[in-house]
């Protein structure tokens, strides 16, 4: 008899049993004001990856990283057509536990950017290019929503577009060569040069 890892979960369809299949958004985001940004560089043959980010004063302006306990992200992109063309909605649920007073302190900062911020989702589906998505960044992100609703210290925080400010693309995602360059490069963003 010979023993195999892989089951058939549906016709013409097999999976590697001690390999599960995963999706979804993990419970890590990093959230980095707008006006921080810059410049981006594109993939030249697909400009829904991103090669490159580049910030105005890493002395200053700080990314943030929140890593819930859980499934905690719910991010969503929905496609909302009307008379000017195609637009994309971006909009991101998380639960923030434990909320000290800096974590609430960063929050009010990131609710008082004026031109939005981006959010940078690490992804359980790592297929290629796939396990960095960058939400906001045409358009921006704001603070919509920051609620603490049964006083158990957990805020739920939404971050989403503006009403008829949507982005003209879904998400993007950010690769640069190999999976340990690309995830070097998210590292740097959560890190300042000064004091």
């Amino acid at each position: 008899m010979t023993i195999t890892n892989s089951c058939e979960i549906g016709k013409d369809h097999i999976a590697d049993c001690l390999a599960k299949p995963v999706r979804g958004a993990k419970d890590r985001i990093i959230i980095m004001a707008r006006r921080a940004i810059k410049s981006y560089t594109e993939d030249t043959e697909n400009h829904l990856i991103i090669e490159a980010i580049t910030r105005k004063d890493s002395s200053v302006d700080k990314a943030y990283e929140y890593v819930g306990l859980g499934k905690v992200l719910q991010p969503k992109t929905e496609l909302i057509q009307d008379d000017f063309g195609n637009k994309y909605l971006h909009e991101v649920e998380f639960l923030i536990h434990g909320t000290t007073p800096a974590v609430k302190l960063e929050m009010t900062k990131l609710a008082h950017e004026r031109q939005g911020v981006i959010a940078i989702l690490e992804q359980n589906y790592r297929d290629g290019k796939s396990k960095w998505l960058l939400m906001g960044r045409k358009a921006g992100l704001y603070v919509k929503e920051m609620v603490d609703e049964e006083g158990r210290n957990i805020y739920r925080v939404l971050l989403g577009n503006k009403d008829d400010f949507e982005e003209p693309d879904p998400p993007s995602n950010v690769f640069v060569t190999d999976e340990d360059t690309t995830d070097a490069l998210i590292d740097s963003l959560l890190e300042t040069t000064g004091s």
